[in-house]
């Protein structure tokens, strides 16, 4: 099973939000997290989608579901992005800072 790691970041940042490699500090901070909330690691660096100030992760779940259940790379891509408005939305209704 493979995914092209390129196409996928290209789907993100037609989509409206930014895509990049996490390394260093980042990177070793997600593998300190319990293994069922690890997000995954790919040639050794995070993948990291960005919308705005809201950074996301993708997690295994999120693999198994194009791989598995159909989901393709851009129904997935419109899931993150659509979570990461949602997310800096209301932080931003809550005055929180992000």
């Amino acid at each position: 099973m493979y995914l092209d790691w390129e196409r996928f970041s290209e789907l993100v940042v037609s989509a409206g939000a930014s895509f990049e490699w996490g390394t260093g500090k980042r990177m070793r901070r997600t593998q300190s997290e319990p293994w069922e909330l690890r997000p995954i690691l790919a040639y050794g660096r995070l993948p990291t989608v960005r919308v705005g100030e809201v950074e996301l992760h993708l997690t295994g779940a999120n693999i198994d579901q194009m791989l598995f259940d159909g989901v393709t790379p851009a129904s997935l891509v419109a899931l993150l992005l659509a979570g990461g408005r949602y997310i800096e939305r209301r932080a931003g209704e809550n005055g929180d800072p992000q």
